[in-house]
């Protein structure tokens, strides 16, 4: 009887251990979007051209804004000597030149955004094919971002062979901006 027990004991624990699936190796990469942004040549060009064309409105526009303040003052100095129609007529004048200088900022700032935001969407799009590539190269199942995970083990990261790629690829993106008057 105790021979049939043992017997029947590792019959089942054999049966049990043919039947288990083996556990799938799941194959994963991470990617950090931002930092590939960050320091890739071509998210670094187009930071810097950004950067420059904002340099260049904010110096054109604290010239603009000096002079506003020189006319506004030399308005408020002449008002003793000018008729109350010509006052009106000339603060009319300086208040739709301000007005005018306002609207300019924005539609050249509304300009600079949306000329960024298409560049980055240029280089994200080359970012995401370069993924693909890497994923299929390396047969990943998944690959992820780094923005998605909370601990990871750094040989999953893959940014670095993205950046690499994609400054290869791309090395610039030109921002296009279109002009306003």
């Amino acid at each position: 009887m105790k021979s049939l027990y043992s017997f029947l004991c590792i019959s089942i624990f054999a049966v049990l251990l043919a039947v288990t699936p083996a556990q799938a190796q799941t194959s994963i990469g991470v990617v950090d979007i931002q930092k590939v942004l960050a320091e890739s040549k071509a998210g670094q060009s187009i930071q810097a051209q950004v950067d420059g064309r904002r340099i260049k409105f904010k110096a054109e526009f604290s010239k603009i804004e000096k002079e506003l303040r020189e006319s506004q003052k030399t308005l408020i100095e002449k008002q003793a000597t000018l008729s109350k129609e010509e006052f009106a007529t000339q603060s009319q004048a300086f208040e739709q030149k301000r007005v005018e200088t306002i609207g300019l900022v924005q539609k050249r700032k509304a300009a600079l955004d949306s000329a960024f935001t298409k560049a980055l969407k240029k280089l994200e799009k080359e970012i995401m094919t370069i993924i693909g590539d890497i994923s299929e190269e390396k047969k990943y199942d998944l690959v992820i971002s780094k923005g998605n995970v909370f601990i990871s083990n750094e040989s999953l990261d893959i940014s670095a062979e993205v950046t690499e790629k994609l400054n290869a690829k791309i090395p610039k993106v030109q921002v296009e901006i279109e002009e306003t008057p």
